[in-house]
C-alpha cells in the first residue's frame, strides 16, 4: 500500500515539474526508476540485517575456536596407530552408500 502511495506521489510531483518546465518528461521516469530501485535495495538490505548479525557472531565463534589450543598433541607418538587403513576406508564407504540409499 505504501509502495503505491509513493508511486502516486512521485508521478504527481513529476507532472508538476513537467508542467512548470523544470524537468523533461523522460527524466521523470528516470528519477522514478532510480527512487524505486533504491527503495527496493534499501528494503532488501534492511531485511538481511538480522542474518548479517548472526553471520558476524558465527564468524567470531569460529575465530575463537581457531585460536584455542588443541587438547591433542600432534607430536606425541603414543596413541592408536592404524595398521590396515584400506579396510577402514572400505567400511566407511559402505556406511556412506547405505546412508545415501536409505534416504
Amino acid at each position: 500500500m505504501i509502495f503505491l502511495l509513493v508511486h502516486a506521489t512521485s508521478f504527481g510531483y513529476g507532472i508538476t515539474l513537467v508542467e512548470s518546465g523544470e524537468m523533461q518528461f523522460q527524466n521523470v521516469f528516470r528519477v522514478f526508476s532510480v527512487i524505486t530501485f533504491a527503495a527496493l535495495t534499501v528494503g532488501r538490505s534492511a531485511s538481511m540485517a538480522p542474518n548479517y548479525s548472526k553471520g558476524k557472531e558465527s564468524a567470531r565463534r569460529i575465530f575463537e575456536l581457531n585460536k584455542r589450543q588443541s587438547r591433542i598433541d600432534p607430536d606425541d607418538p603414543s596413541g592408536i596407530t592404524l595398521v590396515n587403513i584400506s579396510q577402514t576406508i572400505k567400511s566407511f564407504l559402505k556406511i556412506i552408500l547405505f546412508f545415501l540409499v536409505s534416504n
